[in-house]
């Protein structure tokens, strides 16, 4: 009797079917957060607490407006830098090639 009543409801077979309702996948995603946060609870040693501080720390003072602008004066020098650089450079390689070409040029 129990198999007769199974195919008669082909719907509420296919709604209870394993991995295809969002009642199963919930617990699931409780069970990953409670693992993630159990190594949290473990204790740490001093140099672990510390490496926390510091990138805590880190993180407010990247995100800091002063800090922020710091980063683009320092960003702006070395493009100036690097400017002056190729600028010198082409000058000097034109130089060299003007000189060898005084020497081959035609006299009129």
């Amino acid at each position: 009797e129990e198999e007769e009543e199974d195919e008669s409801d082909p719907e509420e077979q296919n709604e209870e079917m394993p991995g295809m309702s969002l009642k199963d996948k919930k617990p699931e995603k409780k069970k990953k957060e409670i693992t993630k946060k159990e190594p949290e609870k473990v204790l740490k040693t001093k140099k672990e607490i510390k490496k926390d501080l510091k990138k805590q720390s880190t993180k407010s003072v990247k995100k800091s407006k002063v800090f922020q602008k710091l980063n683009e004066i320092h960003t702006l020098k070395q493009k100036k830098k690097s400017t002056i650089k190729r600028r010198d450079a082409k000058k000097s390689q034109s130089r060299g090639k003007n000189s060898k070409r005084s020497k081959f040029k035609k006299k009129k």
